[in-house]
């Protein structure tokens, strides 16, 4: 288990990875020109309680404070979905600051003795 965590007296079998799971749609909020903000664009309506993914959880800057949530609950894995839309902007041209700071990602969630998994799409597609 992760620092702070809790034990509730659950044993695991051996190997079994706990952990968690996220979209970059879901949680980064931010400027990324994607198919989903467009639709919600397209009639907010759509979304009941008047939310966007433009502002999401805000993970995009409070990803030191998330990672350590993460140790926190003890999760031993966690898959993250890279929003497309930031990394490859515009067909052909990739984002080197987007990159860097997935990578930047990836490095704290491994410094927290995590083993992360990483979706290269998650239903998302640039525009």
């Amino acid at each position: 288990m992760g620092s702070g965590a809790r034990s509730t007296g659950l044993r695991l079998p051996e190997g079994l990875l706990l952990g968690t799971a996220t979209a970059g749609l879901q949680i980064e909020g931010g400027p990324a020109d994607n198919s989903w903000y467009r639709w919600v664009d397209e009639d907010p309506s759509r979304i009941a309680d008047g939310t966007h993914p433009r502002r999401a959880c805000d993970h995009w800057n409070r990803v030191e404070e998330d990672t350590r949530l993460l140790a926190d609950l003890g999760c031993r894995t966690h898959r993250l979905g890279l929003e497309w839309a930031r990394v490859e902007p515009e067909e052909g041209r990739f984002d080197d600051q987007a990159l860097s700071r997935y990578r930047y990602e990836l490095e704290l969630i491994r410094s927290a003795g995590i083993v992360p998994l990483v979706t290269l799409h998650h239903f998302t597609n640039p525009v």
